[in-house]
């Protein structure tokens, strides 16, 4: 079992926590246990961290709702030193972003996007000189963010500001009205209150036009009997319909 190179055990129904045992694959490079249902993220990135020349972590989905680990020391001090690929997306993972991200200086690729995390982005990953591709967005981030990377990097987080997005006094707080506001600016959802002012006006035209036009069919028919007045209502409202 030790000189495993690779375990997936991706897309099932597992649960529980992954065993001390996995940091004695000496040999592995690559885990996956993507949508499974593994719980406390604290013990299984202290777990992998000490897998010396692992370079690939996918641990997509689990954990649900829990909190990022911030643990300066959860890196051992011989260990990560090879990983290239950390995806910890999808987890719905609240608390703030870590600074042991800084450590993984071979990092290529981090996502940690679709999760609740919160704060501003550590100065310290800007440090990470191999980081090409990252990926945050859908977050609850603030502050402003590292410029070297695209702007889809950092959607959804509605309180980031700076090049290559909005200018920073335009920041909004991160909250559901904020994100609202800025999301019709934007040109993303249908302005709803723009559309009611208008309705409005037109109802109200309209029920006016409506209530004049029918007393003068009223008054014009005013010498027929009641159904001759309400057959002529009739007609005459029924294009309208």
């Amino acid at each position: 079992m030790q000189v495993l190179r690779a375990v997936r055990f991706a897309l099932n129904q597992l649960d529980g926590q992954i065993p001390l045992e996995v940091a004695q694959l000496r040999f592995m490079t690559f885990f996956s246990i993507t949508g499974n249902k593994i719980t406390n993220i604290t013990g299984a990135i202290k777990i992998l961290m000490r897998c010396l020349i692992l370079e690939t972590v996918l641990i997509r989905t689990d954990f649900q709702y829990e909190t990022m680990p911030t643990d300066d020391d959860i890196i051992a001090f011989n260990g990560s030193k090879n990983l290239k690929f950390l995806d910890i997306g999808g987890c719905q993972l609240t608390g703030e972003l870590p600074i042991w991200l800084s450590k993984l200086k071979k990092l290529k690729i981090l996502s940690l996007n679709a999760n609740s995390i919160t704060g501003s982005i550590p100065s310290r990953l800007s440090t990470l000189p191999r980081l090409i591709c990252l990926d945050m967005s859908d977050n609850l981030i603030s502050g402003t963010q590292l410029q070297s990377f695209d702007a889809s990097a950092y959607e959804g987080n509605y309180g980031l500001c700076g090049a290559p997005l909005s200018e920073c006094g335009h920041v909004t707080n991160g909250n559901s009205t904020d994100k609202h506001i800025q999301d019709e600016e934007d040109g993303h959802t249908i302005p709803w209150f723009h559309i009611t002012v208008v309705v409005g006006f037109i109802t109200g035209f309209w029920a006016v036009s409506y209530f004049t036009i029918d007393k003068r069919v009223f008054r014009m028919n005013n010498s027929y009997d009641g159904d001759s007045v309400e057959q002529s209502h009739l007609i005459y409202n029924l294009p309208t319909r």
